[in-house]
């Protein structure tokens, strides 16, 4: 990785391949790592490459606070995702850039220099794809307002593919998931990754598109309202097994119902209701695949009394039942 990196303490960041004992947990099988370790806290990045793109994956662990800075004289452009903790940072020919847990955007500049703001106590992730641009170019027919994003970095203009910083919704993450931790050999992982980057860049693209075209009936949403719906996710994921209503849900984070469901799907992309059976589906998928917990428990774990509406509900979202799925 052919990017130097400073941080204001003087630490000087020598990077090793691989990840250190004490950050096993953090290992991504099959996937090319390096870390470094500094007294501010310790780094990770994961780097995977695919044809038109290259992944990036990083983890920074920090008990000090600092301010890391970066350059790469080359032209970037770039999809983000902020996976865990805020992020701010500042970014040449862009200025300064918050992006809260979970958004995401499109960036370009013609060389890559950021400075970025860590606290201490903290963990932030993200997830960087770096793309050709001739990769982006096949989709433009598809998102006409690609084009002059695209536009902007054949000029050499630093740009933005939205001026709002959109939420992944929970597709995205999943996707994101299976990239990273799909259990394959290494040809096989291949062309599983090219396949899920090109599915991860048209979820993207089409709540940009979304956004874009339904302007008029969107409502004013402060930062307070921001959290309290990023709290009403975060309940529906912890009161999965005994489902709240949305009276119940608006009651709890202090909204009203009709400000809780336009925000909501304003801030995630789609309904209260079909977030939460994205969930709970993407839940009893995981624990289908790394436990052995009888399928019948994973049915009420998820919210379902009743096994065939779990079944039923299962083979909807992917194609076959929760048998088939542990059987693989």
């Amino acid at each position: 990785m052919d990017l130097s990196i400073t941080a204001s303490d003087g630490s000087t960041l020598v990077f090793e391949p691989g990840v250190p004992p004490s950050l096993q947990n953090y290992v991504l099988p099959g996937v090319p790592s390096v870390s470094a370790t500094a007294p501010f806290g310790k780094m990770i990045f994961h780097e995977l490459k695919g044809g038109g793109f290259t992944i990036v994956y990083s983890h920074y662990i920090c008990d000090r606070n600092v301010t890391l800075e970066a350059k790469l004289d080359v032209p970037v452009l770039e999809f983000q995702l902020a996976c865990k903790n805020n992020i701010r940072f500042f970014r040449a020919g862009l200025g300064e850039v918050l992006m809260l847990e979970k958004q995401f955007n499109l960036f370009y500049t013609p060389t890559w220099e950021t400075r970025c703001d860590l606290q201490e106590n903290s963990e932030y992730t993200t997830l960087v794809i770096t793309f050709e641009p001739s990769y982006l170019e096949k989709l433009a027919p598809h998102f006409p307002f690609l084009d002059l994003f695209l536009q902007s970095a054949q000029d050499g203009t630093p740009a933005l593919l939205s001026d709002v910083y959109n939420y992944a919704n929970i597709q995205m993450m999943g996707i994101t998931h299976d990239i990273l931790y799909g259990d394959f050999s290494e040809q096989v992982k291949h062309l599983y990754v090219e396949a899920k980057v090109i599915e991860l860049l048209i979820q993207a693209l089409d709540k940009v598109g979304h956004f874009h075209t339904n302007t008029a009936a969107r409502i004013v949403l402060r930062p307070y309202d921001i959290e309290r719906i990023k709290e009403a996710a975060e309940l529906l994921i912890q009161n999965m097994d005994n489902p709240l209503t949305i009276v119940e849900l608006a009651h709890r984070v202090g909204l009203n119902d009709y400000k809780l469901k336009k925000g909501f799907k304003q801030v995630y992309g789609t309904t209260i209701f079909n977030y939460f059976m994205s969930a709970r589906m993407e839940r009893a998928k995981s624990l289908l695949e790394d436990t052995n917990i009888p399928i019948m428990d994973i049915a009420y774990m998820t919210g379902y009394r009743n096994i065939s509406n779990f079944i039923t509900a299962f083979r909807k979202n992917f194609g076959g039942s929760p048998g088939s799925l542990r059987k693989r």
